[in-house]
């Protein structure tokens, strides 16, 4: 008899007057708002929509061009190499990040603990439940906080969701680590330039965007070492085209510019700027 008035009991305490089912609505939506800037959003879409009219979506590529230091920008990346640890709410991946020329290029480990009081400490209200799912080639977007140096990471995050799935055509690069130098020992013009590299990416595949980077006019010829490949390339414009040189590297060429470009041409391409057709000589 007991068993049968606790399930009235508990069959009647599921009916709800009007006034309390709204009750339990709103602290059920109380539960599962986001908070930020003062005002309280039920989903994250809501979140999103506001985020996405508050801060600009941006490049890894403007960024780096300083203005947005002290800002909150909007960033697309594709994960890869992921690894998510559920023992310690931790996710590691590999973070390429969208750049100016619709690559997607690897800018360093990226990760985070994703428990919910260990974002609520640095400022992240939404997206543990995504990090705790995170898998291989993610599309992500996320709303990042820019330092002073202009760097950025999940310690900078406000918010951060999966928007798709990289199909395969999206093209992922790692970010190219130059060491550049405004002038070459023994230039006697005053307009040699000099790089050096550690790659196995052929200098085809980032020429165009060292031009963009590093030359600051046309007249000016750089030479980028490349040690790894044992290769050096003259770069200069002719005619209006990137013109790029590849020679065999000889030791000791970056210190004087009497050496350098005297190894035996390998191959030699031009590069229109505009276009980035590549033409074989």
């Amino acid at each position: 008899m007991k068993r049968k008035v606790i399930v009235i009991l508990c069959a009647c305490s599921l009916i709800l007057s009007p006034a309390q089912f709204v009750y339990a609505q709103t602290q059920k939506q109380e539960q599962n708002s986001l908070e930020l800037d003062g005002q309280k959003f039920a989903n994250e879409d809501a979140l999103w929509e506001y985020l996405e009219k508050t801060y600009p979506t941006v490049t890894s590529t403007d960024i780096e061009s300083g203005d947005y230091t002290g800002k909150y920008v909007i960033l697309t990346s594709i994960a890869r190499n992921v690894d998510v640890q559920p023992t310690i709410d931790y996710v590691t991946c590999d973070m390429y990040f969208r750049s100016g020329d619709k690559k997607y290029v690897l800018d360093k480990l990226w990760c985070t603990f994703y428990d919910d009081e260990d974002m609520k400490k640095y400022g992240c209200v939404s997206g543990a439940d995504y990090l705790a799912s995170m898998k291989n080639d993610d599309v992500i977007e996320a709303c990042y906080y820019i330092n002073s140096d202009n760097s950025y990471g999940a310690m900078n995050m406000l918010a951060i969701r999966k928007i798709g799935e990289n199909d395969g055509s999206a093209e992922l690069s790692e970010k190219l680590q130059v060491c550049f130098y405004s002038s070459v020992p023994n230039d006697k013009t005053g307009r040699w330039r000099l790089a050096t590299i550690s790659t196995t990416t052929p200098i085809v595949g980032y020429a165009l965007n060292y031009y963009k980077d590093y030359f600051k006019s046309d007249d000016e010829i750089h030479g980028i070492v490349n040690k790894e490949l044992d290769q050096t390339y003259s770069l200069s414009i002719v005619a209006g085209q990137l013109y790029v040189v590849t020679h065999k590297y000889l030791e000791g060429e970056e210190k004087d510019a009497s050496l350098l470009f005297g190894g035996d041409v390998i191959s030699q391409i031009y590069i229109d700027p505009a276009t980035g057709v590549v033409t074989v000589v």
